[in-house]
């Protein structure tokens, strides 16, 4: 299905572009969050007229994105655990446990802004965690999970 995206989407394009993507990408992902429209000739025409105003709003989120990733960037998370004898932790450290500590240092981060590909921390010690707050903005911060008896 052939589809216009309304703003930059990683791996995918930049805004303007007309992609070629699966239809259920489409309909359950691109159209409901505003993010693509059908590529038929009366939506080029619309989203020829509106670009100038799509491309004033992805330059200001970037610029909110790089704002907060000044704040964010240079903060060590200290997260303290129960842990067991052998050094590993009775639970687990994840995104839920980040945010709030972000939000304790003063910062304000979403769940779905937090990269822990190999999913929640299990061991104590430093750890680095990716943080992707716009499609352009991605940095990682340090976490440092700390054992109590």
């Amino acid at each position: 299905m052939e589809v216009i995206l309304l703003e930059k989407i990683r791996n995918l394009g930049e805004l303007g572009s007309q992609v070629n993507v699966k239809s259920g990408y489409a309909r359950n992902y691109l159209f409901p969050y505003s993010k693509a429209i059908p590529a038929t000739e009366a939506n080029k025409a619309k989203f020829e007229a509106r670009r100038g105003e799509l491309e004033k709003h992805q330059t200001e989120t970037l610029a909110a994105a790089q704002g907060r990733a000044a704040l964010i960037q240079g903060i060590t998370l200290e997260i303290t655990r129960k842990v067991a004898a052998e050094g590993k932790l009775y639970g687990s450290v994840g995104t839920n446990d980040i945010v709030e500590a972000m939000k304790q240092q003063g910062c304000d981060l979403s769940k779905s802004e937090i990269e822990m590909p190999q999913g929640a921390l299990k061991d104590i010690g430093e750890h680095e965690i990716g943080v992707s707050l716009h499609s352009e903005v991605s940095f990682k911060i340090t976490v440092n999970v700390i054992g109590e008896e």
